[in-house]
């Protein structure tokens, strides 16, 4: 199966927008918890329907790991092993060919052989017992055909061998076509962490996104920094994050800071706040607690000191 996905990079989505910052130097934001490279949406293809759902949400998963399987898989699992029939049917044609046609030029090789030596028989006895010339010229013909016979079996040989060895090549593409379509009818995480959200069931039809899965063992920050700010963030800087659903403070550090201006994703609850504005992205890593891999998505208020 080949998996399609979309992966959010890892973050707090923050925007700088706050009507009064805490104190003169710091910067105020909005941001959002995601984990460490984002949150990946896992697909399948969308002509297929859900047959078993193997996972549940808060389960961790490795790189590879089962999630569903699709419908389509029993059907797939045929072709595989009849092209793979057909490929070992095609592997035998081509080694019994080839064997046929080897024994052939023994068997020739053989009687060249012999033809030469009562040749050489016939030269050395002429002198005592009369041959007459007709016999020997005979002879020397015998020569000529079994090294021309020779000469055709060598040239139908690599005839065979290319032939077979054609053969066999497209059976083996057919195979690897039919793992390539079972594969498909397998969706798995493409990376170690966590099934965030489960968002299909077995008899429907896959849509958009069938899993959200997330690397929760680090978790970030993605701040979307108002634009006449974005010169003050520097990495390294330490920052603080709260919000009503947190208990206490979380702290952080900036570990990277965006080059693109774009518009702003978060709102303010708080009305008489601006949104929509322009803003440049700062990612934030959390320090180690026991609430931000719980927390995935959570819309926070940061503070970054400068």
């Amino acid at each position: 199966m080949k998996s399609e996905f979309n992966a959010l990079l890892p973050a707090t989505i923050l925007v700088c927008m706050f009507s009064a910052p805490v104190s003169a130097t710091d910067i105020a934001c909005f941001g959002r918890i995601q984990p460490d490279g984002g949150i990946v949406n896992v697909s399948a293809p969308s002509m297929d329907t859900i047959d078993r759902i193997l996972v549940h949400e808060g389960q961790q998963v490795k790189a590879g790991d089962v999630l569903a399987i699709l419908s389509s898989r029993e059907v797939r699992q045929l072709q595989l092993e009849e092209s793979r029939l057909a490929l070992t049917q095609a592997e035998l044609e081509r080694d019994s060919g080839m064997h046929v046609e080897r024994e052939k030029q023994q068997n020739l090789g053989d009687g060249l052989s012999d033809a030469r030596e009562r040749l050489a028989g016939l030269y050395t006895n002429k002198a005592e017992d009369y041959v007459s010339p007709e016999y020997i010229a005979e002879r020397e013909g015998d020569i000529e055909d079994f090294e021309q016979q020779l000469k055709l079996s060598a040239i139908e040989l690599e005839k065979l061998r290319r032939h077979t060895d054609l053969g066999v090549a497209r059976a083996q593409k057919q195979v690897a076509i039919a793992e390539a379509a079972l594969a498909e009818s397998s969706v798995r995480s493409p990376l170690n962490g966590r099934v965030l959200k489960v968002l299909g069931r077995a008899g429907e039809h896959v849509g958009p996104t069938l899993f959200m899965v997330g690397d929760v063992s680090s978790m970030f920050v993605r701040a979307e920094v108002y634009e006449s700010d974005a010169m003050r963030v520097k990495v390294g800087q330490k920052a603080t994050i709260s919000s009503a659903a947190i208990p206490g403070k979380l702290t952080g550090t900036v570990e990277s800071l965006g080059t693109m201006i774009y518009r702003s994703t978060l709102e303010s609850v708080d009305a008489t706040v601006q949104t929509g504005s322009r803003v440049v992205e700062a990612l934030i890593r959390l320090d180690p607690n026991a609430w931000s891999d719980r927390l995935v998505n959570l819309q926070v208020d940061v503070v970054i000191r400068e």
